[in-house]
């Protein structure tokens, strides 16, 4: 990543020397933070400040924070928990999902089908009082489109469906107000915000209903037995702070789209989070296109539409520029392989 353009924040962003410092210091305390000793009781204390600064990124209030060991966990441990605590505690069983979902969300709700739910398009479902959850992203898995969550959680909170949200993307270069969006739970990532791989959380609303995805230790309020991992935990919060004090320029989020001008291809457009910008190809040529820029130093993102460009912290515009010759010459060598 030191020597490339990396336009893949979307998946993975480099780690940021706060979080990288964070995770140094933790590790060199040690101790587990179920013990009673004092070095037992200084991890815990890192990890009670990391769910406060969750908690402050998220605008969540009082809301509960379970850190898990991804963002994918945390969807998983959001989708499934709700939904059995539904069906246990009201027997309701129709689960409603939105549009172009995370891999993670697909297989938890295939699993909840083959425990006799019923899992509906969001997009072409009605709502009811049978709904026991309602599933859907701040934006789009690929693309980075936002979707509808605020008219979608208005409308499931008349009728008290809980709604879970995966802002595990989103929340890297877009405000997320958990208390405002209506939501029940929401998932967050790590790496996507600069902090390391194998950390996430799910916010929950105080007292809502969440069967864990298995029993043990008790910690993370029952939610996610198991000793925390304190090093990586306080690297997420300390990535979670900076990325509260940083935004992605406007500059970069729409010179994101000029990277593309020498393609002839097809922009996304519509209503997007910051900092992503999608170009439509077939898949052969999308596949060509991702080997083609990184050969030149340009490390982009294939996605279903065809291929994604998204900064992030360490972008600038500079490279962008840069990125953008770059890609110029790829459409050459694309136009020979035509």
């Amino acid at each position: 990543m030191a020597t490339s353009i990396y336009l893949d924040h979307a998946a993975i962003a480099p780690l940021r020397p706060e979080a990288a410092r964070a995770i140094r210091e933790a590790a060199a305390l040690g101790g587990n933070p179920s013990s009673l000793h004092a070095i037992g009781r200084a991890a815990r204390q890192l990890i009670d400040e990391a769910a406060d600064v969750i908690r402050d990124f998220t605008k969540a209030g009082g809301a509960s924070v379970a850190f898990t060991g991804s963002g994918a966990e945390a969807n998983v441990l959001g989708v499934l928990g709700l939904a059995r605590a539904q069906r246990a505690a009201n027997g309701r069983r129709r689960i409603l999902v939105a549009p172009d979902e995370s891999q993670e969300v697909q297989d938890a709700t295939a699993q909840l089908a083959r425990e006799g739910f019923t899992i509906e398009s969001l997009a072409e479902a009605l709502l009811g009082e049978d709904v026991a959850l309602i599933v859907m992203a701040l934006d789009q898995v690929g693309s980075g489109r936002l979707n509808a969550t605020s008219h979608v959680a208005r409308c499931a909170e008349r009728i008290g469906i809980p709604l879970h949200c995966d802002a595990t993307r989103a929340a890297a270069t877009m405000s997320v107000d958990f208390l405002g969006s209506g939501a029940t739970s929401l998932a967050l990532a790590s790496e996507t915000l600069g902090g390391p791989q194998g950390a996430g959380a799910l916010v929950t609303l105080k007292g809502a209903a969440m069967t864990p995805l298995w029993e043990g230790g008790g910690q993370e309020g029952g939610l996610r037995s198991g000793s925390q991992a304190v090093p990586l935990i306080a690297g997420f919060a300390a990535a979670a702070r900076a990325t509260a004090l940083a935004t992605i320029r406007p500059l970069e989020a729409k010179a994101l789209d000029m990277v593309w001008a020498a393609l002839e291809a097809e922009v996304l457009g519509g209503p997007r989070r910051p900092g992503v910008s999608c170009a439509v190809f077939e898949p052969g040529r999308a596949d060509q296109l991702v080997r083609l820029a990184a050969d030149r130093g340009v490390i982009l993102g294939r996605v279903g539409c065809g291929v994604r460009a998204s900064a992030g912290w360490s972008t600038t515009t500079e490279e962008l520029a840069r990125a953008t010759i770059a890609l110029a010459s790829c459409a050459r060598d694309l136009q020979k392989a035509a």
